[in-house]
């Protein structure tokens, strides 16, 4: 019990330091409102991955496929928010592009650096990033996260687009990682 309050502080901690940090890149990159916006989620979903990160290393368990974030399965599943199945990688590409662009200015050739590392990603993980890019293109989800209400924002992640909490995180860390 005592664990998980450290876990709980820790990850508290860790997303409010990368929120701020996040809100602190924008600010040095000059961005404008909803770059504030955007950097801020970003930043305090990186934290709250970091938190997880550290939490899994010291409980020592490790995903079944490292390159999955935990809860993840190597089933090729849809997620709620519409069956991607029967879309091209190019065309998972495009959609993830799409809609992280809906949300954040990206640079011809940041776009595509991140258009070569998704071509890269085996078809559940593209899958997994799609819903991703769908919820954080969600209004509803901006609005909750402008807010500060991110415990709403992960509920609706999780009932329309399949994603729990520790994958949101993860997947936002590695997106962050590979849009910057």
């Amino acid at each position: 019990m005592a664990n998980n309050k450290k876990i709980s502080n820790l990850q508290m901690g860790l997303t409010s330091a990368g929120a701020l940090g996040g809100l602190y890149y924008a600010f040095t990159k000059k961005k404008g409102a909803w770059g504030y916006i955007g950097f801020f989620i970003l930043g305090s979903i990186a934290g709250g991955l970091t938190a997880s990160v550290i939490e899994s290393v010291t409980k020592k368990s490790q995903p079944s496929n490292p390159n999955l974030p935990s809860g993840s399965t190597n089933q090729n599943t849809s997620s709620k928010s519409g069956d991607t199945s029967n879309l091209t990688k190019n065309q998972k590409v495009d959609s993830i592009v799409r809609n992280i662009k809906s949300f954040e200015l990206l640079s011809a050739e940041k776009e595509s650096n991140l258009r070569g590392v998704l071509s890269n990603l085996s078809d559940v993980e593209l899958n997994l990033f799609v819903s991703l890019s769908k919820g954080l293109a969600d209004a509803d989800i901006q609005k909750l996260g402008q807010s500060g209400n991110r415990t709403e924002a992960y509920k609706i992640f999780q009932t329309k687009y399949g994603l729990s909490q520790k994958q949101v995180d993860e997947l936002s860390a590695k997106l962050f990682n590979l849009s910057v």
